[in-house]
C-alpha cells in the first residue's frame, strides 16, 4: 500500500474493457509526512477520488482480476480508498480532513 495525492485526470477514448467506466488518475506517491515519494504514475480509481484527494493505492499481480472479477486487467496501481487522516505520533500530518 502507498499514500498518494491525485494530481490530475487522464483521458483515454480507447482502452481495455477492464478500464471502462473507471477513471484514470495521475497520482503523486507521498511519504507519511506529505513529502513526495517518487515519480507520478497512473492509477485506476475504484472509489470516486478526484484531484487534490489523498488516497490509498496499491496493487499486486492479479489483484484487480481477483477482487473485481475482471478478465484481463493489466492494472499496476488501484486507488482503493480516500484517506481522511494520517497521524504520526500525536500529529495529523496529511489527509483530506487535514488541510
Amino acid at each position: 500500500m502507498k499514500i498518494a495525492r491525485v494530481v490530475g485526470t487522464i483521458i483515454s477514448t480507447d482502452k481495455l474493457p477492464a478500464f471502462n467506466s473507471r477513471k484514470l488518475m495521475l497520482v503523486q506517491p507521498l511519504n507519511p509526512d506529505g513529502s513526495k515519494a517518487g515519480r507520478e504514475t497512473m492509477a485506476i480509481d475504484y472509489v470516486g477520488a478526484g484531484p487534490g484527494d489523498i488516497v490509498m493505492m496499491g496493487a499486486a499481480p492479479g489483484l484487480a482480476e481477483l477482487v473485481f472479477q475482471l478478465d484481463r486487467a493489466p492494472i499496476n496501481e488501484l486507488i482503493m480508498g480516500i484517506i481522511d487522516t494520517v497521524t504520526i505520533g500525536d500529529k495529523a500530518t496529511i489527509g483530506n480532513s487535514v488541510r
